[in-house]
């Protein structure tokens, strides 16, 4: 029976896991939160999860709506949609914003959306990126003029670590193109977000993730965040109980300890001038960053050699003596140093 109505389909390529290898002694290709949850954030989950034979409460669905509308600052629940992950916002955004369509991205940027963006039949526009001095910034001249139906920005920017645009370059984009997707998963890190922006600018969408600094990654907590129309029509893409109980209890108990997000971020923040240091002190370039890693220049074949001593750094599509090292516990953190010296050493 042929049912694909999207023949683009049959040229693409599935969206992989990572393959794991044998050994692993400290993981930092993944941007994770390297410390659990609060405790009662898993034992709100846990409480859910006991009652896993029923569908979960649309009451406490709703609440989490409310929770991270005043979370970011909005007027209200009807702001916000939650998803699975981030990814599935991305997702959404894509589906309905740039079907059949095309777009403009920042090169380089997040991994995911070349294939959100095959599957969407949505044709990519690249604006690379520049660099200057220890970060790279966006050519916002060069971005506006590719003149696509939309633009899709992450800032901070995955993997360079840097702020892409501000209010003002902000509200550029917006006048630019019909459609702007924001990206702040890593919204938390930075010194300002753009997401109350929503209320100025009905052609904006920023997605936003509890995966990093709330530490709920495994728990799949995202959100699509936009005028209350978009957010509707978008809505109607999704079934009544996509977002688990367990997962929304745990992310309304997420929302009553900021004081933790607060630490890990104060935590990220002083091992990223630690390592910063450290890199200079091996010869290699390490750029500003405004997430919870770090974006280093080092030498030919440098994720293979950490790979090979069982330490997990992301490789980045700007060559291979480029690579993407997560900030990790403090353990994984002084493996990754003496990894790094050792290689250092012997070239």
């Amino acid at each position: 029976m042929e049912c694909n109505k999207r023949p683009w389909l049959n040229e693409i390529k599935s969206y992989k896991l990572p393959s794991k290898p044998p050994k692993i002694l400290a993981r930092l290709h993944m941007n994770e939160n390297p410390f659990p949850p609060p405790p009662p954030v898993v034992e709100a989950a846990y409480k859910a999860a006991q009652q896993g034979n029923l569908y979960p409460d649309p009451e406490r669905y709703w609440k989490l709506r409310e929770l991270a509308a005043k979370y970011y600052g909005l007027p209200g629940p009807e702001w916000v949609l939650p998803t699975l992950g981030s990814d599935t916002a991305l997702k959404l955004f894509f589906e309905v914003c740039t079907l059949a369509s095309d777009a403009t991205f920042p090169f380089p940027s997040f991994q995911a959306y070349p294939h959100l963006a095959s599957v969407a039949g949505t044709k990519m526009i690249y604006s690379n990126l520049k660099i200057d001095g220890n970060k790279f910034v966006l050519d916002i001249e060069d971005f506006i003029d590719k003149k696509s139906s939309a633009a899709v920005i992450d800032s901070p920017n995955n993997p360079t670590g840097s702020l892409l645009v501000n209010e003002e370059t902000l509200e550029r984009v917006v006048n630019a193109f019909p459609v702007v997707l924001l990206d702040e998963a890593y919204g938390e890190f930075a010194p300002y977000d753009l997401v109350r922006k929503v209320e100025e600018f009905k052609n904006l969408v920023v997605t936003r993730t509890m995966s990093k600094a709330f530490a709920l990654a495994g728990f799949r907590m995202g959100f699509f965040i936009s005028n209350p129309e978009y957010v509707d029509n978008v809505s109607k893409l999704l079934m009544p109980y996509d977002i688990p109980s367990m997962t929304i209890e745990a992310a309304i108990a997420a929302f009553s300890y900021l004081d933790y997000v607060k630490d890990y971020i104060n935590y990220v923040n002083n091992e990223k001038r630690k390592l910063y240091g450290k890199m200079e002190e091996l010869g290699w370039k390490p750029f500003q960053s405004y997430t919870n890693f770090v974006l280093v220049k080092a030498v030919k074949d440098i994720v293979k050699m950490f790979k090979e001593r069982g330490v997990m750094v992301r490789r980045v599509p700007l060559g291979d003596e480029w690579f993407r090292v997560s900030i990790g516990s403090p353990e994984e953190m002084r493996i990754f140093y003496e990894t790094a010296e050792e290689i250092a050493k012997r070239l």
